[in-house]
């Protein structure tokens, strides 16, 4: 292995052999004891058969069938006998990354400054080894460099451009993507940096689109810099005011749709946000002119009956009152017109208190006339046509 130089050593595995086998053979030769319990106790000790030399050389082969778990396993047992042999180090580096050899790391997607083995040479190792490792990683760094100087330079782009912080989303996902090498963590806290930069500016446009009731936005603003405590109560409180205004919306689309009632009742529980008051007054009105419409289709057939019987009355007063033609006959046409306005303001003010004031003094004023013979119904051949008018009409009115 190159750039790695040490002295091998003789190994006498037939005296460690003997060794073991003495040991095994007192163990068997001991007398039993009485008690088992102690004899169960008596320690059994391994003794490594191959030396460091064979060990690392195992390692080495290994290494090149691609045998990585054995040649980590040789590594190990070789570091144990001896623990500042960086020789040892290197294997099991090799092994973790999955490499046969050094030029094999030069190839790997990532630097190796973050693995354990790399940092114990940087500390075990003479200056010749660090100066090796450091070039290798160097050189890795500077291969990434090359192959994503692309995503390197947006980064670098969104950075420089970026106004608040959900603009430098595409950034962080580029970063997410890249091996960590040096470009990239540089990278990575001067975004860190930049996002605490634009802190004010993130949370003041986060406060311009709530103004504008536009909370969705909002709050994706806000969700950007959440690691902000100012941020955090911001955001929920803009995300109840997004239920508010779901909610608002909801009452917006039923009223589109005419459905008065259900939009009033969502109106109400929002108190004073946006315009539910002023939506919720017309929703009312229209729910009063929906009861004001549908007692007026009620009484349609009433105020028909109101215009035939003016008619009526207009024709027996033309044909019952010969002396008096014109006067009967253009009494008629008032009378018709007051029994359809009667018929309207009963069908809108019916609950209404004036309504009936109005209606008994006018049909008090028109008693009054025809008994005192003003009007021609007062003449005995009209009187029976104008009572038969007015029963009906009161009839049509208030019944």
């Amino acid at each position: 292995m190159s750039g790695f130089k040490m002295e091998k050593r003789n190994s006498e595995p037939g005296g460690a052999m003997q060794q073991l086998s003495s040991i095994q053979k007192a163990q068997s030769s001991a007398p039993h004891s009485a008690n088992k319990k102690s004899s169960s106790r008596v320690p059994v000790l391994y003794v490594e058969e191959d030396s460091f030399d064979d060990l690392i050389e195992k390692a080495e082969a290994s290494l090149e069938i691609e045998f990585w778990l054995g040649a980590m396993s040789y590594a190990e047992r070789a570091q144990a006998l001896e623990p500042q042999n960086t020789r040892a180090y290197v294997c099991m580096m090799l092994a973790d990354l999955k490499c046969k050899n050094i030029e094999d790391i030069k190839l790997l997607k990532s630097p190796i400054d973050n693995n354990q083995f790399y940092r114990q040479l940087l500390i075990l190792g003479d200056e010749e080894l660090k100066h090796n490792l450091a070039e290798v990683n160097s050189y890795i760094c500077s291969r990434l460099r090359d192959s994503y100087q692309g995503e390197l330079d947006q980064i670098k782009h969104d950075m420089e451009r970026a106004t608040i912080v959900p603009d430098l989303n595409r950034a962080e996902k580029l970063l997410e993507t890249l091996p960590n090498f040096t470009d990239a963590i540089v990278l990575k806290e001067n975004l860190a940096k930049k996002k605490h930069e634009l802190l004010d500016e993130t949370i003041n446009h986060a406060k311009k689109c709530a103004n504008n009731y536009n909370w969705a936005e909002a709050i994706v603003v806000l969700e950007s810099i959440s690691f902000d405590e100012k941020a955090r109560i911001l955001l929920l409180d803009y995300k109840q005011q997004l239920e508010i205004d779901r909610a608002y919306i909801q009452g917006v689309r039923l009223q589109e749709k005419y459905d008065f009632r259900g939009a009033a009742d969502i109106f109400s529980t929002l108190g004073n946000y946006r315009d539910s008051q002023e939506r919720l007054k017309k929703c009312r009105r229209m729910i009063k002119g929906e009861r004001v419409r549908a007692v007026g289709r009620k009484h349609t057939c009433a105020v028909w009956v109101n215009v035939f019987l003016s008619a009526f009355l207009a024709l027996g007063c033309f044909v019952s009152a010969p002396t008096h033609v014109l006067v009967s006959f253009l009494w008629g046409i008032p009378l018709c017109v007051f029994s359809v306005v009667m018929s309207i303001i009963r069908a809108r003010y019916r609950p209404a208190k004036r309504m009936w004031i109005v209606m008994a003094v006018v049909l008090s004023i028109f008693i009054i006339l025809t008994a005192t013979n003003a009007l021609p119904f007062s003449q005995s051949q009209s009187l029976i046509p104008s009572i038969v008018y007015l029963v009906l009409m009161l009839c049509s009115i208030f019944v």
